[in-house]
């Protein structure tokens, strides 16, 4: 993990100025090509060699988020759960009034086990159960981002002590 004094230059909120977040800027792991594929050579988005190890501006992109790793699907599900939500409460409602945690803690859960259950497509939007839990951890994560989270969220939980210590007692990694 980072410290806070090699941190690069992130948008000016709350979320970036907070102890809290390193985890959510950028290492140089996340930055960097592709291993080295069959002949040697960085392979990179597409599956392509890096052909043109000159181009600047090829270098300067690998630097940045790498939004080829995203699957379109994902894009294109919770680009519809969004605007479902957009025509039902305002878009992007979040950010003009803070939203609660565990009212997406539960809306995810409700969509999870939905799913869970062998229901695959919620009865109302008729859209995929997961297309709903992601855009609910969207939301929080650009609730975070902006300063419009209210964290509600239990602080005394000790649930990862409790899957180390079952998965010591079962013989099995958490």
């Amino acid at each position: 993990m980072q410290d806070e004094q090699n941190l690069p230059d992130l948008p000016d909120s709350p979320l970036w100025k907070t102890h809290a977040a390193p985890h959510l800027y950028p290492t140089p792991s996340m930055t960097t090509a592709f291993p080295p594929g069959a002949n040697g050579k960085p392979i990179l988005a597409g599956g392509k060699s890096d052909a043109s190890k000159d181009n600047p501006k090829a270098a300067q992109g690998r630097r940045k988020v790498r939004y080829f790793f995203v699957p379109s699907i994902f894009s294109a599900v919770v680009g519809i759960v969004m605007e479902l939500g957009a025509k039902k409460y305002g878009p992007f409602n979040w950010r003009k009034d803070r939203v609660k945690t565990s009212d997406y803690i539960d809306a995810i859960h409700r969509h999870l086990e939905a799913w869970a259950d062998g229901e695959d497509l919620d009865p109302e939007s008729n859209v995929s159960h997961l297309g709903h839990v992601a855009a609910c951890c969207a939301i929080l994560l650009d609730a975070e981002a902006t300063g419009n989270l209210i964290d509600d969220r239990e602080k005394s939980g000790r649930i990862p002590e409790f899957f180390v210590r079952i998965a010591e007692m079962t013989g099995k990694a958490s």
